[in-house]
């Protein structure tokens, strides 16, 4: 039987998603010793809209975050996420700028990093990707499966056209990123469609 490793994305997602990223520093530290013992693959800390949430809204300073949570869970790899060529908004940025990002990233704390490229544009990830690979970070590339059903409400998961597309982009990720079967994120509203576009998927990976 394979292992299954889980990630938590409480101090990531978890504010994020309910709390428009307002998690403070200060909140995160006492629990960070009991998650360090939870045996987790990973914690997810940081996007790169957690830094402009620190700077404008919690006056708090996102590279500290990074040095003490790290101190506090030295069992456990620290992961952020960084989407195609932009950081903290949605303009694009130039590659060096990015490079320093994750460079400073790494020498704070971070040990893993996924990103990804909403279009499945894998030119815009290889410079992220060589940088990522310089400093010794276990890399995730991504191919990010949001919304079929709010952007194409008509396709049924189960046809041959949504079955092709998703095997076309992940032989575009593969070729792109060494072989390496990218990780699909899901992003539905209704728990039977994800159920069954997860029933497609995994059958789509077995094949790939």
């Amino acid at each position: 039987m394979k292992e299954i490793s889980f990630v938590d994305t409480t101090l990531r997602d978890g504010h994020q998603s309910l709390w428009a990223t307002r998690m403070r520093t200060a909140h995160m530290m006492p629990i960070a010793p009991i998650m360090d013992e939870a045996g987790f693959m990973a914690v997810e800390l940081m996007g790169t809209v957690h830094f402009d949430a620190c700077l404008r809204y919690l006056r708090e300073d996102p590279w500290e975050r990074i040095r003490l949570l790290a101190k506090a869970l030295p069992k456990t790899p620290l992961r952020a996420l960084i989407r195609s060529k932009s950081l903290t908004s949605f303009n694009i940025v130039p590659d060096s700028v990015i490079d320093l990002w994750i460079r400073r990233c790494a020498a704070n704390g971070i040990k893993h990093l996924m990103i990804f490229d909403a279009l499945h544009d894998w030119n815009n990830l290889t410079e992220s990707v060589a940088v990522a690979k310089s400093v010794g970070w276990l890399l995730l590339p991504a191919a990010a499966v949001y919304g079929v059903y709010k952007i194409f409400p008509s396709i049924n998961p189960k046809t041959k056209f949504q079955k092709n597309k998703l095997k076309k982009q992940l032989s575009l990720a593969k070729a792109e990123f060494d072989g390496e079967l990218p990780i699909l994120l899901n992003s539905f509203t209704d728990a039977k469609k994800a159920e069954r576009f997860e029933s497609i998927l995994l059958k789509t990976l077995n094949k790939n």
